[in-house]
């Protein structure tokens, strides 16, 4: 079954981890999540030229970005993702949510789980 953006999203609020300067433990959490909720996934996929996300699960894409990322530039990767014919909806998942993001590029979905909102930290 493919998995549906809510099934994908419900999974990665599932996460628990402190800060980390290391983007590859978020990337495990987030396939261990992908994982222990049966969900079938890729990792470091190429969706087009240019164009390598993180995660594939289904349709949706799921990208991670550590720290305090620059806007600009993930709006501008967060457009080439939308762009592919392989995803109707994009994760951005993020340590903290101190940034702004497009809620929809190219007709399609754009959603964020903010990691820090699941250490009790208000954001």
């Amino acid at each position: 079954m493919t998995p549906s953006l809510e099934d994908v999203i419900a999974a990665l609020r599932t996460i628990r981890m402190h800060s980390t300067s290391d983007e590859y433990q978020i990337h495990v959490a987030v396939s261990t999540a992908l994982t222990d909720h049966g969900i079938d996934h890729a990792h470091e996929v190429r969706i087009a030229e240019r164009s390598r996300i993180d995660f594939v699960a289904g349709r949706v894409g799921v990208e991670v970005k550590r720290g305090k990322p620059n806007t600009a530039a993930v709006a501008e990767q967060l457009e080439r993702y939308c762009a592919s014919d392989q995803l109707d909806a994009v994760i951005l998942v993020t340590e903290r949510g101190l940034f702004t993001y497009p809620r929809e590029c190219n007709g399609k979905r754009v959603e964020r789980v903010v990691l820090s909102k699941r250490w009790g930290l208000a954001t």
